[in-house]
């Protein structure tokens, strides 16, 4: 099949990335595509905790140094990978122009996990909302390592299942190679 149609092969796989690229491009489609990802058992998880800990991390760090939590959930929003997530985080900046708080903002727009969003609230009722907002950020940082560690460690055999059946294919090609000079002798 290879050799007779190899080709086929080679320009169907080259116009699937440049299909998958300039889809990534279009806004209604990275949100579909970046939607299928948060939904994907694995690959969701570490994305919504990546985000989680980025947004409380630098959340926290503009707090800590001195700039107003306006200006700081709009700038912490901006940092969100997700263009989903990040426009769901978009009415936290409108609650607290509002006069509202930043954990019931999160709540409803359930894009963090719920333990993120009480720890943020327990933050606002303390007075401690940047300690809180470090303390997120190291939580989800280290669940996000546990989940790399997971992930690696289940990829790890199945790397191994597919070279095992690579060399298998080559073995045989050769084999059946080999086989095929001596019909033609005999």
């Amino acid at each position: 099949f290879m050799q007779q149609h190899g080709w086929v092969l080679a320009l169907l796989l080259v116009a699937v990335a440049y299909l998958l690229r300039s889809a990534g491009r279009r806004p209604g489609s990275r949100r579909r595509i970046e939607a299928l990802l948060l939904r994907l058992p694995l690959i969701g998880e570490m994305l919504i905790k990546a985000d989680t800990a980025r947004f409380s991390r630098t959340l926290g760090t503009m707090l800590d140094s001195g700039v107003p939590l306006l200006g700081a959930a709009a700038i912490a929003r901006e940092v969100v990978t997700n263009r989903l997530i990040a426009d769901r985080l978009s009415g936290v900046a409108d609650t607290v122009k509002a006069g509202g708080r930043v954990s019931d903002e999160l709540g409803e727009a359930e894009v963090l996990p719920r333990f993120a969003v009480q720890m943020i609230r327990v933050g606002e009722e303390s007075g401690e909302l940047t300690a809180m907002l470090f303390r997120v950020a190291e939580v989800y940082e280290r669940g996000l390592r546990s989940a790399l560690k997971r992930a690696l460690a289940l990829l790890e055999p199945a790397l191994i299942l597919i070279l095992g059946v690579v060399v298998a294919g080559i073995v045989l090609s050769i084999l059946l190679a080999i086989l095929g000079v001596n019909q033609l002798a005999f």
